[in-house]
């Protein structure tokens, strides 16, 4: 949901695959590598997960998954660690973000993939919505004070939120203010419920499409099965799908907990069909969203179509 910003070096320095890596096609020298699993969408502490890349690299190895992507909410700035631990445990790793944008007032999420991480112009786009997000949160908290709440936009802005408790900064507050439980909560009270101030604009998708493919990158729908396909009808989406294929789109993300079987099964065909990118993955966030589990759904790399999407692969 949310990006936390942190600091540090952007890139690995030490490693020739780092920043336009080995394609896709790397990983599968070995028919062996087919099988493989692969895990192209979780979260750290950069946006709203509990775990640090480190931390997230050995609970890859522990649940037997090879290839993975981190993509943080509107933030890049794990993917340096995240190349370090993948080298550390031997994983193919490949650049990952998730922007929030919207098409025609409705909020969707954009995976990139592949990307050189260095890309002033995704870190330019990533750093102007973790600003739209921070106002759109003051705007919140002083909304709430002018209703007498008991908070205060002050002591708000001096709050100091903890990266490992996952979400972002004004659930914590107000969870600590005793004001709403968890996120769902917290988005239903103060956002997108009745009386909430709503979410920030965000630019079109073409704007981050563009992006990504301007820094060698691929652009996937996130999670189609969240309010774009439905389980009865996935088909009668198709023209929300054209629109986003008609700005340069690349594929969609088949696989993740919030698409149906019927909408995997849809959208498999149609980037068979079509000849698009096809990924998958947990969404996990760590203990955040604790129902997301890391290779939930279990996804191989001979589910995928990952084309030319460059990865910082082992050589073997």
């Amino acid at each position: 949901w949310r990006s936390k910003r942190l600091t540090g070096p952007m890139v690995p320095t030490d490693n020739e695959y780092q920043c336009h890596g080995a394609p896709a096609s790397a990983i599968r020298r070995k028919e062996t590598d087919m099988s493989r699993l692969a895990d192209l969408h979780l979260h750290t502490v950069a946006s709203d997960g509990t775990w640090t890349p480190a931390e997230l690299a050995a609970i890859l190895v522990s649940r037997g998954i090879g290839v993975f992507s981190v993509t943080d909410h509107d933030s890049l700035a794990s993917l340096p660690e995240a190349g370090r631990a993948a080298q550390a445990h031997g994983l193919a790793f490949m650049t990952g973000v998730e922007f929030s944008t919207q098409l025609d007032g409705f909020k969707i999420h954009l995976l990139g993939y592949g990307f050189d991480p260095e890309d002033p112009g995704l870190h330019r786009l990533a750093h102007e919505n973790e600003e739209r997000e921070a106002e759109n949160d003051r705007r919140a908290v002083a909304v709430l004070e002018s209703r007498g709440e008991a908070v205060s936009l002050d002591a708000y802005d001096r709050f100091e939120m903890d990266p490992g408790r996952g979400g972002w900064k004004s659930l914590q507050y107000l969870v600590d203010q005793g004001l709403c439980r968890d996120w769902r909560e917290c988005l239903r009270l103060f956002f997108v419920g009745p009386g909430g101030i709503g979410l920030p604009v965000y630019p079109d998708p073409d704007v981050f499409i563009r992006a990504i493919h301007a820094a060698g990158g691929r652009a996937v729908l996130a999670h189609p099965g969240s309010g774009i396909l439905s389980a009865d009808e996935p088909e009668s989406g198709r023209p929300f799908l054209d629109r986003l294929l008609g700005l340069g789109l690349d594929g969609f993300e088949c696989f993740h907990p919030e698409n149906p079987p019927s909408v995997s099964r849809y959208l498999a065909a149609l980037t068979d069909s079509l000849d698009l990118v096809r990924t998958g993955g947990s969404d996990c966030h760590g203990s955040f969203v604790p129902e997301r589990q890391v290779g939930r759904p279990p996804v191989r790399v001979s589910d995928l179509r990952l084309k030319d999407i460059r990865l910082l692969a082992n050589p073997g």
